[in-house]
C-alpha cells in the first residue's frame, strides 16, 4: 500500500484518460501489477523525474594530454572522451556517454546487479531524459556554446 493514488491494471487501461490526467497535473500515479510476480508500477510526469534527479550532478573534467590533445573525463560513471580539440573531445564523451545509456537501458538487470554500475541507474536516467545531444552537451558543461 502507498500514500499514491492507486489503480489496478484493468481500471488503468479502461481509465488512461484520467491517468494521465492525473500524472500531468504533477500527482504521481500508481498502477498494481498485473501478476504477483510483478511490481506496482510508478507514473510520473517528466518535470517530476527531473526535480528528482535533480541533486544527481556529472562532473565533467578537461584534461590537457601531452600530445597536444584533450580528454574529457565524467564522473561518477568513469566514461571519457577524447580528441584532437576540446569540442571533439566533448562530442566524443557525449557519444560514449550516449552508447552507454543505450546499453544500460537495453540490458537493465546486467547493470543494476553490478556493484560498480547499478549506482549509475539514476545519471542514466538524467542522460535519457535529454532531448538531444546538444542538451546533454548544456547539462555537462553548463557554460558551453
Amino acid at each position: 500500500m502507498t500514500m499514491f493514488m492507486e489503480y489496478g491494471f484493468t481500471e488503468a487501461r479502461k481509465d488512461f484518460t484520467s491517468v494521465i490526467d492525473r500524472v500531468q497535473h504533477l500527482l504521481p500515479v500508481v498502477i498494481q501489477p498485473r501478476k504477483k510476480s510483478e511490481e506496482p508500477t510508478f507514473l510520473f510526469k517528466q518535470a517530476v523525474v527531473h526535480q528528482l534527479l535533480s541533486e544527481y550532478k556529472f562532473q565533467c573534467t578537461l584534461v590537457d594530454e601531452e600530445e597536444g590533445s584533450y580528454a574529457y573525463w565524467l564522473d561518477p560513471l568513469d566514461i571519457y572522451g577524447y580528441g584532437e580539440t576540446k569540442e571533439d573531445a566533448i562530442n566524443s564523451l557525449i557519444d560514449d556517454l550516449l552508447l552507454y545509456c543505450k546499453e544500460y537501458t537495453q540490458n537493465p538487470e546486467r547493470y543494476i546487479s553490478a556493484p560498480n554500475r547499478k549506482h549509475h541507474l539514476p545519471y542514466v536516467f538524467k542522460v535519457m531524459c535529454c532531448n538531444d545531444p546538444k542538451e546533454v552537451k548544456q547539462m555537462l558543461i553548463p557554460d558551453a556554446s
